[in-house]
């Protein structure tokens, strides 16, 4: 089943079979419409068969993909929108942003790591593994 975003005195997005309708009232984020997109492909690697990229590819666990579901939520919070997600052979989940000059990418990796690669101008900027209370790597690609 998917997740309530906002507790109920300001939901005003629902998701029903991969779709999204609104209610009358003010969005409280300039980013649902885009995170509901990437939630509902994330859910759509679950149909994604062994061999999906006939090479061998691991099929996507749920797991993982709630995982990743976990991390685009918190990236929203920090109005962060996430604009691309791929999965990987090995069953890993990309997910990618973007703002000016700097791309985030992160990845969700099977054996619940969490990874990421800060890039500014090109450049690696930062990488290595992403914990919770890591918010550095978050204001950087703010400011």
């Amino acid at each position: 089943m998917f997740p309530n975003f906002y507790p109920t005195q300001n939901e005003t997005i629902s998701i029903s079979e991969y779709y999204e309708f609104q209610t009358n009232v003010i969005l409280p984020n300039k980013n649902i419409s885009g995170k509901i997109k990437i939630i509902n492909q994330l859910h759509e690697f679950l149909n994604l068969n062994e061999n999906w990229d006939s090479y061998g590819a691991q099929p996507l666990n749920k797991k993982t993909i709630e995982k990743a579901i976990e991390v685009v939520n918190v990236l929203d919070r920090n109005n962060i929108e996430v604009y691309y997600t791929a999965p990987s052979p090995s069953g890993d989940i990309l997910l990618e942003s973007r703002m000016r000059n700097k791309i985030l990418e992160i990845e969700i990796l099977v054996d619940d790591k969490i990874t990421f690669t800060a890039y500014e101008n090109d450049d690696v900027f930062k990488s290595g593994n992403l914990i919770e209370s890591d918010y550095d790597i978050i204001n950087w690609f703010l400011s």
